[in-house]
């Protein structure tokens, strides 16, 4: 993956724009799989699910402009072989029965929300005080 434009006069274009970075990562895995070098530049966003860039609206997945029609057809084929997938008759196995970490998970979310404020407020007086002291200390010696 990531082939970077090492020819000037074959520049990189966007053949796909992703609403995040496991989506893009796997359009470059299916341009790849069929040939296609690709390239995924994520940098701007600093792994944010938004785009930091104004009038961005994803992360571009690009190639050669000579391979763009290659490109959009192994992108295409891919839809394809998805829509093709009868879902229905294939067998995921069991569903798990839930367990109850989640709802734990939660608990402590809610209990960690209104806990860590009220320290970062009792640590915030703490160091209030220290510095008051040390400031007392400056102060006051002969």
């Amino acid at each position: 993956m990531a082939v970077f434009n090492d020819l000037p006069d074959d520049p990189l274009v966007t053949v796909h724009e992703a609403r995040n970075e496991f989506e893009a990562r796997t359009v470059a895995a299916v341009l790849e799989a069929a040939g296609v070098p690709a390239s995924v530049f994520v940098l701007a966003n600093f792994g944010l699910p938004t785009p930091l860039s104004p009038g961005a609206t994803g992360i571009a997945v690009q190639v050669h402009s000579s391979r763009l029609h290659a490109a959009r057809a192994a992108l295409e084929a891919n839809r394809e072989l998805g829509a093709s997938v009868d879902w229905d008759s294939v067998d995921v196995g069991e569903a798990e029965a839930e367990q109850p970490w989640p709802l734990m998970a939660g608990r402590f979310a809610r209990l960690a929300a209104r806990v860590l404020p009220a320290l970062g407020v009792v640590a915030l007086g703490l160091l209030l005080l220290i510095a008051a002291g040390l400031a007392a200390v400056v102060l006051l010696r002969p």
